[in-house]
């Protein structure tokens, strides 16, 4: 994908581990199931407040929002590794919650958890 776009939004993630997981239920490709379980490793790490509603998304930069720090295009930030990633600080979490991502994250977690 010659422009990848680095903003994380819950449906697309959602409908990415919902698809994987189904898909390793019908192949037994375990990486599939693989992938579905890190992008939900993602969202539980990144996207799950502290009481376990799961948030709308993540800015695909660095300081973009926040109007203060160093600002850092997501294509430069994600060629980083994690560990410099991290040391340069995690791109701004949108904390709103709404009904509808939420069933969304929901219907996606039970059907990796089916397997």
């Amino acid at each position: 994908w010659p422009n990848p776009h680095f903003e994380k939004r819950l449906p697309i993630q959602t409908s990415a581990i919902e698809a994987l997981a189904r898909g390793y239920g019908q192949t037994k490709t375990r990486a599939l199931l693989d992938d579905a379980l890190r992008i939900a490793g993602y969202v539980h790490d990144f996207l799950q407040d502290g009481d376990g509603a799961i948030l709308v998304s993540q800015d695909a930069d660095l300081g973009g929002f926040e109007g203060h720090g160093r600002f850092v295009d997501g294509h430069i930030y994600y060629r980083l590794d994690s560990m410099r990633r991290r040391g340069l600080g995690i791109p701004r979490i949108d904390r709103s919650v709404y009904p509808h991502e939420n069933g969304l994250g929901i219907s996606a977690l039970l059907a990796l958890a089916a397997w």
